[in-house]
């Protein structure tokens, strides 16, 4: 089947193109992604950046003093250390004793218990730290720090995830209602839906269409179906049913023909 046979069984006509794109998908994917910088944001100014600034100006004055220490450390894969516990020292001026809680997360290849001193500087009593927290400032920064960018990095991918489904309605929308023309393209399948490029070698677009659904294949052996477009669009690719224009039955009877043969 030639380029020729085709152009003349398409109409020439103004079509509608209306498609299942799926969007609430990236919807809710990308909201879960976004969740992780904002979940890391609050967790961070809530427990993490605070206990640790607080450690960076105590480490040099910072001397042993008598106290408890109640909480536990998680360890996974022997590397990263997870650490909770509350810390009590000193006496107050009503009797009582300074208690501070702490989270550390950090790097340190150790897999056995870990003991803990409490620490304070004398200038600033109600201010406690532990030698675990002092001894590990750098690794908690590097730690924190890596986590963050993965958190930020997931962040701009669910943002990009989230308006991928939008561009794609918006890009079918700017073709729709006008005068389409057939091309032949390549059509596959990848983890972001349908790929399309066209035979001569234009460029490949992708498009979030129902697994389960086929293209209209005019060389299924090679991977050959029929899309459509304007000038200066991406490529859209028509269903096996041709349902996805407002083709009538007579257009949809002539493509089928043309397409037979290599079918």
């Amino acid at each position: 089947m030639g380029l020729a046979e085709l152009k003349t069984a398409f109409p020439d006509r103004p079509l509608t193109l209306r498609a299942p794109i799926r969007t609430w998908t990236n919807w809710f994917f990308g909201l879960i992604l976004l969740a992780m910088p904002i979940g890391l944001g609050w967790w961070g100014s809530q427990a993490i950046v605070p206990t640790l600034l607080t450690d960076m100006e105590l480490r040099a004055g910072a001397v042993p003093v008598q106290g408890q220490v109640r909480g536990s450390c998680r360890s996974k894969y022997g590397l990263l250390q997870t650490c909770d516990m509350v810390v009590t020292a000193g006496r107050t001026k009503d009797g009582g004793s300074f208690e501070q809680s702490l989270e550390y997360i950090f790097v340190d290849p150790h897999i056995v218990s870990y003991t803990v001193q409490v620490m304070a500087d004398p200038t600033r009593p109600g201010v406690l730290t532990t030698d675990m927290g002092l001894n590990n400032i750098t690794s908690r920064a590097v730690t924190f720090g890596v986590m963050a960018l993965l958190a930020l990095g997931a962040g701009i991918g669910g943002i990009n995830l989230m308006l991928t489904g939008g561009k794609a309605k918006r890009r079918l929308r700017e073709m729709s209602g006008k005068r389409l023309t057939p091309v032949p393209s390549f059509v596959g399948r990848d983890r972001e839906g349908w790929v399309v490029t066209p035979v001569d070698g234009g460029a490949t677009s992708r498009w979030q269409l129902p697994k389960k659904a086929e293209p209209f294949w005019l060389d299924p052996q090679h991977g050959i179906a029929l899309g459509v477009s304007v000038p200066g669009a991406a490529v859209f690719p028509l269903d096996k049913d041709l349902s996805w224009a407002d083709l009538n039955d007579q257009e949809r009877a002539r493509l089928r023909a043309v397409a037979a043969p290599a079918g």
